[in-house]
């Protein structure tokens, strides 16, 4: 990118998350993330910031200069990350230069190929704090999903693919909240008798504390210890529930990495 600055010390890094104002979980790991980052003194500075509650994006990219790299904390390459944040950044693809700003804005965090080696981790955790014969064992990965744009249906199937080539699980589902495949319909797409369930969210907000468990046929998870909440045992099945992908304390690195990619 031309004029680039080849060193992390050099930039200002904003790790950027939906947010949501009547659901505070959905902030937790957009902090937790700046905050393991910015301990590591690799970066000039680093700032949380939201696009839907405090601190709000452009409050925070205002009052800055010099080089900057936005880093979308996004499941996919969808409509909020290719649409909404450009427009209410007044950003200019990749790179937008003014006011003595130079923005590099990235890819989202989902869309990298390490996220896929974070969730495969957390699926042989569950396997093995609980002593999960393979073979016999299905993931469900669980997107968002939406009509409006095709990108988080294809990136959660993307998901669920790399996992079945990293497992010898005996299926790994692709499902979604908005649209066909449901995650609702989960006893009908595995036959399984052990199902891991992995959210492809990025906060523990609504859709992770209390839709999932509750269209799972689950009570509403306020808090998860350890690898997996469970075991539950619904009807003839055992379920266990994961954090949400975006959650895990790894994908700091891939947020490192993804700002590391803009900037050389």
């Amino acid at each position: 990118m031309g004029n680039a600055p080849k060193q992390l010390s050099d930039v200002t890094l904003v790790v950027l998350g939906h947010g949501s104002t009547s659901a505070p979980d959905a902030a937790t790991a957009v902090f937790a993330h700046a905050d393991t980052i910015k301990k590591r003194h690799s970066f000039a500075a680093v700032h949380p910031a939201f696009l839907r509650q405090l601190p709000l994006a452009r409050d925070v990219i205002e009052p800055l200069s010099g080089e900057i790299v936005i880093v979308p904390h996004l499941a996919a390459d969808g409509y909020i990350a290719k649409d909404v944040v450009p427009r209410e950044l007044d950003l200019d693809g990749g790179l937008t230069e003014r006011q003595g700003k130079r923005i590099y804005y990235t890819e989202p965090v989902g869309t990298h190929p390490g996220l896929a080696d974070i969730a495969a981790a957390a699926i042989e955790d569950v396997l093995k704090h609980n002593a999960l014969t393979p073979d016999r064992t299905a993931v469900v990965v669980v997107g968002h999903g939406t009509e409006r744009d095709p990108a988080s249906g294809e990136a959660t199937r993307r998901l669920a693919d790399a996992i079945f080539g990293r497992h010898a699980v005996a299926e790994s589902v692709a499902t979604l909240l908005e649209i066909s495949p449901l995650v609702d319909d989960w006893r009908t797409l595995t036959s399984a008798t052990a199902v891991i369930i992995l959210p492809f969210l990025f906060s523990a907000g609504f859709h992770g504390r209390d839709d999932i468990p509750a269209r799972l046929g689950l009570p509403p998870i306020h808090a998860i210890d350890g690898p997996a909440a469970g075991p539950f045992e619904i009807a003839d099945r055992t379920l266990y529930l994961c954090p949400p992908v975006g959650t895990l304390p790894a994908v700091a690195d891939v947020i490192v990495a993804r700002a590391q990619q803009a900037i050389v």
